[in-house]
């Protein structure tokens, strides 16, 4: 979630920190609240989130949302039962699977 000004209900108090560069959080700011999937739900802090600052924001917005694209792509590949350096190769390529030879004999 977006934290647009610091009148906001969910705004981050004094001793909050960025996650990361440590630095001060002034709006607009990113709160990230990490969803476990599977068992470790028990073992979750009741309010475990993460504050990135602005700055931090724009830094990683270039590679982090690229990187999470390669491996949604990654993945799709792999769900159709594609070996891994295939889906590697697709992700890599922007998204297009391609092989290097085949095994037909013509």
């Amino acid at each position: 979630m977006i934290i647009w000004d610091e009148e906001h209900p969910w705004s981050p108090r004094k001793h909050h920190r960025c996650v990361m560069c440590c630095g001060r959080l002034r709006p607009p700011l990113v709160l990230w609240s990490p969803s476990f999937r599977g068992d470790d739900n028990d073992e979750r802090e009741p309010f475990d989130e993460k504050f990135i600052c602005g700055e931090c924001c724009l830094e990683m917005s270039r590679g982090l949302s690229i990187d999470l694209k390669r491996v949604e792509t990654a993945k799709k590949v792999e769900h159709m039962d594609f070996h891994r350096a295939a889906a590697k190769r697709a992700a890599v390529s922007g998204g297009f699977l391609y092989t290097t030879g085949t095994n037909n004999k013509q």
